[in-house]
């Protein structure tokens, strides 16, 4: 069995942290979750870290496909619903648009996401809201992160998010410039830019458009 196959089965199955996170039992006996990759199932340039995968109205039905069925939860870890890509410039969830902007900017519109990008998480498992989730700590992303670097091999991490850039920080080997650092992980040197968050609804857009452009350059910079 491959690496990244074993790592969908163990994800699937894990119910590891404790329930008051706000985590919910799925129909196989485990919490709703996301893949531990979305995208790229081997290595890319560019992995962004996000906090968690929401479950809202609008993705219930998708949550009950992933808990219910494993070949669902390993078509979307290769960025396919119903043999559609899920995130894509087209698609319907909003929280990838800018993920997709940066995407564009560095590589050209006609570049799948998957060809050059994966998105990770620090907690796999979905909640409402992350206001449960402990911070900065992540018991998970010790648990599967460095397995999901090992597949990836990312050569820039992006954080999305002044929190999960704290995760960060909290492994930080260097500080490089503003919200921008190195980071060791199960004993790799990882560098680590960050994104605002899509859901920052308080970020005024000048401010948001000037953080993105700005994390396209350090990708840039990092991609050579």
């Amino acid at each position: 069995m491959s690496e990244f196959c074993q790592l969908l089965r163990d994800v699937y199955s894990c119910a590891h942290c404790p329930q008051d996170y706000g985590f919910c039992d799925s129909p196989n006996g485990s919490y709703y979750k996301f893949p531990p990759l979305i995208g790229a199932t081997g290595h890319a340039d560019i992995l962004f870290v996000g906090i968690n995968p929401r479950r809202s109205s609008s993705n219930l039905v998708l949550h009950e496909q992933l808990m219910t069925s494993k070949r669902t939860f390993a078509a979307l870890a290769s960025n396919r619903i119903r043999g559609e890509p899920y995130i894509r410039a087209s698609g319907q969830e909003r929280h990838y648009h800018d993920h997709l902007q940066i995407i564009r900017e560095v590589y050209g519109e006609a570049v799948p996401f998957e060809s050059c990008a994966a998105v990770t998480e620090l907690f796999l498992c979905a909640t409402e809201t992350s206001n449960s989730l402990p911070s900065p700590e992540s018991p998970c992303a010790e648990r599967f992160l460095p397995r999901v670097l090992t597949i990836v091999q990312p050569k820039v991490i992006v954080a999305v998010g002044s929190r999960v850039m704290d995760y960060f920080r909290i492994k930080q080997v260097e500080r490089l410039a503003a919200d921008e650092i190195s980071s060791c992980i199960a004993g790799h040197n990882y560098g680590v830019v960050r994104m605002p968050h899509p859901g920052n609804t308080g970020l005024p857009d000048l401010q948001r458009r000037s953080e993105i452009e700005t994390c396209i350059l350090k990708v840039r910079s990092r991609l050579g």
